[in-house]
């Protein structure tokens, strides 16, 4: 098989002064990457101070590598990176290894413990990955390893800080593979169990012994291989071993009951289109998703006050003609002799403005059928629904969801979008004609 090679690419590795970061740094180094040996030098609390980055730097350079040190906290990440950057010019891997433990059981946890944890896990490797982004994308290339463990995957008793950190580290991953795919900028996760500062007084000694770094430090180099195109997974890896792991979901049963379901309003079309996409990829096969029955907190608008008044809005209400209905200069409506199934709800919707003259608004039904409170009688309307006979009736009857008709096609709206959800409490009123 042949042997990966790392030639003219410089990696940075957090946390290199000893166990797994260490590891890394010598694999890559003997591979012929340029390497930048990060490491504060404190103790696993992050407390105190050490040489260990210099004694890396020289065992590589003694074995013929290049390699410098940092001592910069990951937190500042963008000196880390300018260390790079100054010595080789360019950054191509970075693994964000560096980190502390705080553990206490979660009543005995001050704040001080949990924003120190979330500031060299999360933060710092926010702050140091933001650092090299741009770079990466100047390049058209960029490798980036996040450290989880299985503490944020699964819980670990005393851990609380630790472990909402680790899988905080498992979305930022997840998102940034995302936002790095169209620039060759692979992100992934790798889940280690292996001796180091961390785990020193954790594992027994006798599996202390056995889990060496050295055997997870051969699947970290081939995550950030220029030949490696996975991106946003995670890899759980101890004693030579390495799996992938999942984040998953199941069938699930449906919910449709009718208690539970959004309001059919305008208010949330915006955000229901955007989510269309993931919604229908997502759903088994053979199913369909009702979006009138999608709650979505992040997508939740509770109305306080009314929107302001308008200048007028009209609803434009045309027939739909058929396939294969038509013929050369005419064609087939769905309503006879010029009248509308619709008309009576018109109708009785002139009639609940008249009777509830606070709700009035211009509603220009396109000027031969109006409906009126003062001015304008002229001027462009700030929104225009167009939408089928049959469709209206649906609507008004609640057998068709608005949100459901638009995203459709049923129900096309062009104007002021939101204006639009005016109209809901006249519907209303009316869904048994």
């Amino acid at each position: 098989m042949e042997q990966l090679r790392f030639d003219g690419r410089v990696a940075v590795v957090t946390g290199a002064g000893g166990g797994l970061g260490k590891a890394y740094a010598l694999l890559l180094a003997s591979r012929g990457a340029k390497v930048v040996v990060n490491d504060l030098g404190s103790a696993r609390d992050g407390v105190g101070k050490s040489n260990f980055a210099d004694a890396v730097v020289k065992e590589i350079r003694d074995k013929g590598g290049e390699a410098v040190a940092d001592y910069n906290s990951v937190v500042e990440g963008e000196k880390l990176i300018k260390t790079a950057l100054d010595n080789y010019g360019r950054v191509d891997i970075l693994i964000n290894n560096a980190g502390i433990l705080r553990d206490k059981s979660f009543q005995k946890l001050s704040e001080q413990d949990w924003d120190l944890i979330q500031a060299v896990h999360l933060k710092g490797a926010y702050k140091t990955t933001q650092a090299a982004w741009e770079t990466f994308k100047k390049q058209n290339f960029g490798r980036v390893i996040m450290t989880s463990s299985n503490a944020g995957l699964m819980g670990n008793f005393g851990q609380s800080n630790y472990s909402a950190a680790k899988m905080g580290l498992v979305g930022l991953a997840s998102t940034l593979a995302i936002e790095g795919a169209k620039y060759n900028i692979k992100v992934n996760t790798i889940v280690p169990t292996a001796a180091s500062r961390l785990t020193e007084d954790i594992l027994p000694p006798d599996m202390f012994q056995a889990m060496k770094p050295e055997l997870i430090a051969p699947v970290v180099a081939y995550m950030v291989h220029e030949s490696f195109e996975d991106s946003g997974i995670i890899i759980d890896s101890t004693l030579g071993f390495a799996h992938k792991a999942h984040i998953v979901r199941a069938p699930g049963v449906p919910l449709s009951h009718e208690d539970f379901s959004a309001l059919p309003t305008f208010f949330i079309l915006p955000g229901m289109s955007m989510e269309s996409p993931v919604v229908a990829d997502s759903m088994p096969p053979g199913k369909h998703a009702d979006f009138t029955n999608i709650l979505h907190g992040e997508q939740y608008l509770e109305i306080v006050n009314e929107f302001p008044g308008t200048e007028g809005a009209y609803v434009d209400l045309k027939n739909v003609v058929k396939e294969g209905n038509a013929t050369a200069g005419q064609a087939q409506t769905q309503s006879s002799a010029g009248t509308l199934k619709s008309d009576s709800l018109f109708a009785k919707i002139q009639d609940g403005i008249k009777a509830n003259p606070d709700k009035a608004k211009t509603l220009d039904l396109k000027s031969s059928l109006s409906v009126y409170e003062g001015e304008p009688k002229n001027g462009k309307a700030d929104t225009t629904l167009t939408v089928s006979d049959d469709d209206m009736m649906d609507i008004a009857a609640g057998t068709l969801g608005p949100q459901v008709a638009y995203l459709k096609g049923k129900l096309k709206i062009s104007g002021n979008i939101m204006l639009a959800q005016k109209l809901g409490p006249l519907l209303k009123s009316d869904a048994k004609l």
